[in-house]
Parts: structure tokens; sequence; C-alpha cells
């Protein structure tokens, strides 16, 4: 099979990686190189691979199927609690720049690594007024006794990134 791959014979490779190896991914790996992705993404499918499956659907320009997939790799991600990566699903496979946003808001209100994820919805703020203003919401609306420490910690951070910005003025919660 690994000849057969390295000669390009990508169809007969996954053949026998599937009949004789057992192996799905090799044979998914070798259908795609092959650009069978039908096949490629009826292996992908049965290895839960839906990154992976949505990539190929994207390949063949069907996003509606791309983005059910990359939805379930969000949710997937979601489960264990790894918003910043599924805000980048979001925002760089489903171009969806404001789920993204969303997807992070949501782990910092609900303290699932809460610091990395206003960390990253912060930095994908380019304009200085709206991230102010932005700042201004959060804290107004969003940060607590629990969350206060952590949300110093983000907008130190920040301070130290874009230090133009007028913190001076915000009123900051003692302590």
């Amino acid at each position: 099979a690994q000849t057969l791959e390295n000669g390009e014979c990508y169809q007969e490779a996954a053949t026998l990686y599937l009949k004789h190896v057992n192996n799905k991914q090799k044979a998914a790996e070798c259908y795609e190189k092959g650009k069978m992705t039908d096949q490629a993404i009826d292996l992908y499918k049965e290895l839960n691979q839906n990154e992976k499956v949505g990539d190929l659907y994207v390949d063949l320009r069907k996003r509606k199927e791309a983005d059910i997939y990359y939805t379930k790799v969000i949710d997937d991600y979601k489960t264990r609690s790894q918003y910043v990566k599924a805000s980048l699903i979001y925002k760089d496979k489903m171009n969806n720049a404001q789920g993204g946003q969303s997807i992070l808001m949501e782990g910092w209100r609900n303290n699932y690594d809460a610091i990395n994820c206003l960390n990253n919805y912060l930095a994908n703020i380019n304009d200085i007024k709206v991230l102010k203003t932005e700042i201004d919401n959060i804290y107004s609306k969003d940060v607590s006794n629990a969350n206060s420490e952590s949300f110093l910690q983000v907008i130190r951070h920040e301070y130290n990134k874009k230090n133009e910005l007028e913190f001076a003025r915000m009123s900051i919660p003692k302590q």
C-alpha cells in the first residue's frame, strides 16, 4: 500500500489500506490525494474528523454541508470548554467573525478560559474607539467581584499592547 501511495496510485493504495491493512485514516488520505473527495469524505465521517469533512466540502464548493460539519466541531470544542478554538472555526473556516466574537464573549461570561477568551475578543477589535467602547460596555455589564481580577489582567495586557487607550478615565473597581 505504501509503495502504491509513493507511486501516486492512490485508488489502489486506498483499497489495500482498507481491505488488507484496516487503516481507514491512510485510505482517506490516499483518496484525498487522488482527488477522490467523496470517498475521502465518507471515511473521514466514519473517523469523526468533522473539521476535515468540512474542509473537503469547502473544496467541493458545498458551503452549506461544510458549515454543518464545522458546527459539529464548534459544539465539540464548547463541550470541552475550548471557546477560543471554537471561535477560530467560526472566524477562519466559516468566515463568521461575529459568531467567533459571540462565542468568545460566551466563554468570558461563563468563565471558561475567561482570560484567553476576553484577550482574543479584544484583540479582534482593530478600531481604538470601538475597543474603548467595548471595554466600557464589558466593564459595566459583565464584570463582577468574581471576575474583576481577570478583567484587570486583560486590561493590563491590552494597555501594554495599545497604550494609546485612555484607561485612566475608566473607573476600575477598588478591592
